[in-house]
């Protein structure tokens, strides 16, 4: 009888494999007090009606609450969806898989994760004596600290409820480094997915607010080092999201007059920058294990490099607002995003086509696992910005590369590209090196100050520090650094003389020769300064190591007043200098497209040999120059070529083929082969037809299957230059019966339904390629006379 009863109330799997929530038998009681509720609640319409007619009011306002009604409604019944969905897949993996098949876990697209089930299961027994730690250290830590922050006639805060619920978050999947990891750390990747039925719910004043149903979905990852010679064989564990995890929850009680959208946008956003500043690179958790492991060892860990990203322009993006008879536009702008950091371009009005030329610089801590994201937005006054595309840039390959410029097709969208100039900067201690970077930076722009140096700063302790007044107690102090435009302030330390913060921060630096870093101590409580002290970074270009580690006196301080910090300057190098850079890649001034076509010649030939020119070029580069104040047409200058036999001449050994350039990777993360397509040379024509238009299609092929991309038309060339990628979704164990066929066409008049003219093709097996790492080469086109 007892299974029989539990029966009533499971969730099943129907014959069609869809997910089935729970269901309960139906009761006489609830279906009355349902009828009962609707007959309330159509009365109370009613009456609304007639009193609005009786008094005379605008039927505008019954019409404006009942449209803010139906919004919010519709945005909770979506929100409903969701949350019930994570849950079936919290408590029942396999059967919201089957039910919901495109929110797979990560272990499922990437061969390279693995699944914890193991874990999941410990952490499922865990999680009630879980839930009853973090109750105490909500109600014994926390609610003090808070209550303690509040002003006066908010020391009433208190938790009215802490429950964390019986669903503990997932792991989806695990990744363990192998590669580019030091001998003495382990990395770890984990993929956290909670939706739980967790309650919290605050107090202030008699006022009671809540939040409920909280979701989260990110990548967490987890770093043990040093590993060490003694239990737990690791001295400690650092913490961090690589990038802003996936938030929702519901509001209760008070705070749900919130939870409508644009006021929901904003508190969501709130939480986010919360969550940020606290564990979303470059901010991370760090927790000791080993007492001989100072936390110091832990925190100050220099950044691998810095990012110079220039976002260049944009290409038939997205016309977001349509006007009349299909004719319309973009107010486009870009967001780039680097962890924690953001960055955005300005807005380019009324256009599809927006040339931005905006530089940002950001410092990356980590390198496997994270990438670059540029979203494209069109900017809307009246509602929310509309999603116009986005490219993600994986920084391992970035950092081989060492300089990518090409043209990138916007994913998640039909239409738009996005050309995008990244420089990987390493860090030097070299100071011999810091002048030609300062000459070099400034060359690069003279409307934006690039930086040539990167300052690390770790705040330690303070010591002795006087109270903001005779009368006064004990300060809370702060630091509040500043190094040219750039402020930020370390946490409150309250209630002490000797604060210990360890915090590290960075900033980047146009020129440390000229530059300082401003100190200043305050008292958070008052407000009062307690002592402050300036250190000229030119001061550490003489220093061993580039780097100073020592107390610094505080003036306007106490006698003894002191503060002890780590200085440490790294120079910015690039792979080269502004003197080996040709003059039209530092000119700002030149013409966009002869800008981009510098850029992909230059692009090219770090990657591959140099075309030999052909002995006609050779002859047309001595002579042309010669008659051109004769003014004499190229037409008759190449009849007077061919006439001197100079074309017949060549044996067909030195005759130049047409080639294509191709650069060939495939990226495991995204499960893509991603093709490069460079430049062509050498492309036949007929003097009587004139140069062609040509662009590239690429085939993907394997069995009877087939997918197509193609680039844009370079106008009047032979030898194009396209420096654009397109990507394929291929899996990984497929990808060696794979050929691509590569055509180059040329457009033929302007009509919609005209075939190109094919100039030459080139077929290539995918089978005999190492894809795990860029391929760059050269492929020979055969034309139809071959």
């Amino acid at each position: 009888m007892e299974n029989s009863n539990n029966l009533s109330t499971t969730a099943v799997v129907n014959s069609t494999g869809d997910y089935s929530p729970p269901r309960s038998a139906p009761n006489r009681a609830s279906t009355i007090v349902s009828l009962i509720k609707m007959f309330c609640k159509g009365a109370s319409v009613i009456s609304g009606a007639y009193l609005f007619g009786v008094y005379g009011i605008s039927s505008s306002w019954l019409l404006m609450g009942l449209v803010l009604w139906m919004v919010r409604e519709n945005h909770l019944k979506k929100k409903q969806e969701r949350i019930a969905h994570n849950k079936a897949a919290v408590a029942n993996e396999k059967v919201a898989v089957l039910a919901k098949l495109e929110d797979l876990p990560s272990w499922v697209y990437f061969p390279d994760v693995e699944r914890a089930e193991w874990v999941n299961k410990i952490l499922h027994k865990m999680w009630p004596y879980i839930g009853h730690y973090v109750e105490d250290l909500l109600r014994t830590k926390v609610e003090p600290s808070v209550r303690e922050s509040l002003p006066s006639y908010l020391r009433s805060f208190r938790f009215e409820k802490i429950v964390l619920g019986d669903m503990p978050p997932r792991i989806g999947g695990v990744k363990v480094y192998e590669e580019n990891v030091g001998r003495d750390e382990i990395i770890m990747d984990l993929e956290i997915l909670y939706s739980g039925d967790s309650n919290f719910l605050v107090g202030v004043k008699g006022f009671k607010a809540g939040i409920k149903d909280v979701q989260l979905h990110g990548k967490l990852r987890v770093i043990m080092k040093p590993l060490v010679k003694q239990i737990p064989f690791a001295g400690g564990v650092t913490v961090f999201f690589l990038s802003c995890p996936a938030i929702d929850f519901n509001l209760t009680n008070l705070a749900d007059v919130l939870d409508i959208p644009g006021l929901s946008d904003i508190l969501h956003q709130a939480v986010l920058d919360q969550l940020s500043a606290l564990m979303v690179l470059p901010n991370k958790i760090y927790v000791s294990l080993v007492e001989d492991v100072p936390l110091r060892l832990l925190k100050f860990v220099p950044p691998t490099g810095v990012l110079r990203i220039k976002v260049i322009a944009g290409k038939d993006l997205k016309k977001a607002d349509v006007g009349m008879f299909g004719l319309g536009s973009s107010d486009p702008y870009a967001v780039v995003k680097v962890g924690s950091q953001e960055f955005r371009t300005s807005v380019v009005e009324n256009s599809i086509n927006p040339q931005w030329n905006y530089y940002c610089e950001a410092v990356v801590d980590q390198v496997e696992g994270q990438s670059v994201l540029i979203d494209i937005m069109d900017k809307d006054p009246s509602s929310k910005d509309d999603f116009l595309g986005r490219i993600s840039l994986n920084i391992s390959t970035l950092i081989a590369e060492g300089r990518s410029c090409a043209w990138h097709r916007l994913q998640d969208i039909k239409t738009g590209k996005i050309n995008v100039d990244i420089t990987w900067l390493a860090l030097s201690e070299d100071p011999e090196s810091l002048h030609a970077e300062v000459m070099y930076t400034k060359s690069l722009s003279s409307k934006t100050s690039l930086s040539s140096a990167l300052l690390l700063v770790f705040v330690d302790s303070a010591k002795h520090l006087p109270n903001a007044s005779q009368a006064a107690s004990e300060p809370s102090p702060l630091i509040e650094l500043t190094v040219g435009a750039n402020k930020v302030c370390t946490s409150v330390k309250p209630n002490t003389n000797d604060p210990v913060w360890e915090e590290n921060f960075h900033f980047l630096m146009a020129n440390p020769e000229n530059e300082e870093v401003v100190v200043q101590v305050k008292d958070e409580k008052s407000e009062k300064p307690l002592g402050h002290c300036v250190i000229p970074t030119n001061f550490l270009l003489k220093e061993k190591g580039l780097q100073l580690d020592q107390p610094f006196f505080l003036k306007d301080s106490g006698s003894e007043s002191q503060i002890i910090l780590m200085l440490h300057l790294k120079i910015l190098k690039s792979q080269t200098t502004a003197a080996e850079r040709p003059e039209a890649e530092v000119s700002e001034e030149k013409d966009d497209s002869v800008q981009e076509e510098d850029k992909g010649k230059e692009e090219v030939s770090k990657t591959s040999d140099v075309v030999p020119p052909s002995l006609e070029d050779v002859v047309l580069s001595t002579v042309t120059p010669v008659l051109d104040s004769a003014k004499v047409s190229k037409e008759v200058l190449d009849e007077s070529i061919r006439h001197r036999g100079f074309v017949s001449t060549t044996s067909t050994e030195e005759k130049e083929l047409p080639k294509v350039q191709l650069t060939l990777r495939y990226s495991m993360q995204r499960n893509k082969l991603i093709v490069v397509v460079h430049k062509v040379v050498n492309l036949p024509y007929k003097d009587e037809d004139g140069l062609p238009d040509p662009y590239v299609k690429v085939y993907l092929i394997a069995d009877s299957k087939e997918t197509k991309q193609k680039t844009h038309v370079c106008q009047n060339t032979a030898n194009p230059v396209f420096d654009e990628t397109l990507e394929y979704v291929v899996n990984s164990a497929d990808l060696s019966s794979y050929t691509l066929d590569v055509s180059v066409n040329s457009k033929q008049g302007n009509y919609v339904f005209t075939r190109g003219k094919e100039l030459g093709k080139a077929t290539i097996d995918l089978s005999i390629i190492d894809l795990n790492k860029a391929h760059t080469e050269w492929f020979n086109l055969k034309t139809k006379e071959d």
